[in-house]
């Protein structure tokens, strides 16, 4: 059976991602289908997942997908030292996100597709992010299927 996520991202952060400009995606919680706990290191554990991605209000649709690449938690000073000009927000909006945390995830952003025909979902949309049991890749398999040879 395949898993993929269902990720809600507002929209100026998922045009961000299409146009190439935003290269990380933060996050407070990470899915753990995406890494294996080893201590306070995370390995990354399957490219082939799927990160399809939701467009929150006022688009409400599911606009592409992506892979995530290096998945680190790390203090949040460094994350920003190190990546401030790769995550598509400024240090107020950085600072605001991550208030009240030691830790953050930063998941590098890979092989990014944007569906030509947005869809609604069938279901409720999920608030942070939800798997899904194949249901989301059979609705656009076949978009996916070709969009994805012209990557290769």
């Amino acid at each position: 059976m395949r898993y993929d996520i269902l990720l809600a991202i507002k929209p100026k952060y998922a045009e961000m991602i299409y146009a190439g400009e935003k290269k990380y995606e933060l996050r407070k919680k990470m899915p753990k289908l995406l890494y294996v706990d080893e201590g306070a290191s995370f390995a990354h554990r399957n490219m082939r997942i799927k990160i399809f991605i939701y467009e929150s209000s006022p688009v409400q649709r599911v606009t592409g997908y992506m892979v995530f690449g290096q998945i680190v938690c790390e203090d949040v000073d460094i994350i920003w030292d190190k990546h401030q000009e790769s995550l598509g927000i400024t240090r107020k909006e950085y600072i605001k996100y991550t208030k009240n945390q030691w830790w953050i995830y930063i998941a590098r952003i890979a092989n990014v597709v944007k569906f030509d025909e947005p869809y609604r979902l069938s279901h409720r949309p999920p608030q942070n992010f939800m798997y899904t049991d194949g249901d989301i890749y059979s609705q656009k398999k076949e978009v996916i299927e070709n969009e994805t040879a012209e990557i290769g």
